[in-house]
């Protein structure tokens, strides 16, 4: 069974939640990431957050970006509010520009960055089970695949730089390095990932 779990966050301060009328507060969000946790150090976890809405002054934007400077999310995506006609939110005076709203999201995204290239470095030289997509589109020679904590067109992907296997096929591979987005990895598990230092 995979474990993953994409739960739409949108805000950890709990004056935003209200206004966006989300029915939960701070609390509700830090125990619930801390109770998923512990169950289960491995689990996946992918939320969505907005900035820029008209609760969001600088103070609950800072606790947004303190969260997510906790590490606590694999797989993140921030976008600036926009209004739209009909919606509770669209009632209220908006504090926030739309050139501020992207700086801020520009800014989470940056930090998520280093937090992924962090967590990529750490899987170097793990062994992990992916399921193969097919060829790559980079090139006939190497193949797509997924681990579980990846879903399709969303995620990246795991680049296999070698060996053959059926898309839909499992298979065992050894992570060799990462780019921005993806990671390398090899069926050959006994590859050492110092082969790819000078990649």
């Amino acid at each position: 069974m995979a474990t993953y779990l994409d739960v739409p966050i949108q805000h950890v301060d709990t004056n935003v939640l209200k206004k966006m009328r989300r029915g939960y507060t701070e609390k509700v969000v830090r125990d619930l990431v801390e109770r998923l946790r512990k169950r289960d150090a491995h689990v996946w976890l992918r939320t969505t957050m907005l900035v820029g809405h008209p609760g969001e002054d600088e103070a609950a934007y800072q606790r947004l970006y303190d969260f997510i400077a906790e590490g606590q999310i694999d797989h993140l995506g921030v976008f600036p509010w926009s209004k739209e006609e009909g919606t509770t939110s669209a009632m209220h005076p908006q504090r926030v520009s739309p050139e501020l709203a992207d700086e801020r999201a520009a800014a989470i995204m940056e930090l998520q960055a280093g937090i992924r290239a962090r967590k990529f470095a750490a899987l170097r030289g793990e062994v992990m089970e992916l399921m193969v997509d097919g060829v790559s589109d980079e090139s006939e020679f190497l193949l797509d695949a997924r681990h579980e904590g990846q879903a399709p067109e969303i995620d990246g992907k795991v680049i296999l730089c070698d060996g053959t296997a059926d898309a839909g096929a499992f298979v065992q591979a050894r992570i060799m390095r990462a780019t921005e987005h993806d990671l390398i990895a090899s069926m050959d598990l006994d590859r050492d990932p110092a082969e790819f230092d000078d990649d």
